[in-house]
């Protein structure tokens, strides 16, 4: 027997297109959370420990996301919790365009604020779908799927970042380019979500 029974996995109503969304939501998440951090110390000037603390609002406002979650996801259903949380990560990483030298830190403190909520809500709304959509006897496997996926959205999300960064180490970096990069993964999140959960119609529940 296969380790993972890809087939089951990409049967109609499986978690497979779970799975790919995941990935690409870490992919635009941690873009902006790898990507802010250089741009703020070498456009802005600020030392690394300052940098951290301005990012640190992403972090936290997941944590309080994550715990609301499951309240807004009964009230709410999940499809709208997770429509909300994709339209989130868009506006949260298209504002980075707007990043310049002249951009206030509280600027990035709130776009940090609005990051936030979108991995606490999305994260459990998809592991919700993912676990439901398991084959028989794969839940397991399916959810050790789903930690990679994490894993494999953030590894690219570095190359991306990497992809992104200037030729000369010594010169500040510029946020706008990857902030398009990824707002278009971002909105690619959001299309092939809708796609997937017009199927499925009883998430509207």
């Amino acid at each position: 027997e296969p380790f993972v029974d890809v087939r089951a996995l990409a049967a109609p109503g499986g978690p497979l297109p779970v799975l790919g969304v995941f990935v690409l939501f870490n992919l635009a998440y941690y873009g902006a959370f790898y990507g802010l951090p250089p741009w703020l110390q070498t456009a802005l000037g600020f030392d690394a420990a300052r940098a951290g603390l301005l990012v640190l609002p992403i972090a936290a406002t997941s944590v309080v996301a994550t715990v609301l979650g499951g309240p807004v996801m009964r009230r709410f259903g999940v499809a709208a919790t997770l429509r909300a949380g994709t339209w989130l990560l868009l506006a949260g990483v298209a504002v980075i365009m707007t990043f310049g030298t002249a951009t206030p830190a509280w600027a990035v403190v709130a776009d940090g604020v609005v990051l936030g909520v979108p991995y606490g809500l999305c994260n459990l709304g998809l592991q919700r779908l993912m676990y439901e959509r398991a084959p028989a006897g794969m839940t397991g496997v399916v959810g050790g799927l789903f930690q990679s996926a994490r894993y494999v959205g953030a590894i690219l999300a570095v190359g991306l970042v990497g992809a992104f960064a200037p030729a000369d180490p010594a010169s500040p970096v510029d946020p706008r380019g990857l902030a398009v990069a990824m707002s278009v993964v971002a909105l690619a999140v959001i299309v092939i979500l809708a796609r997937d959960l017009r199927r499925l119609r009883r998430y509207d529940q």
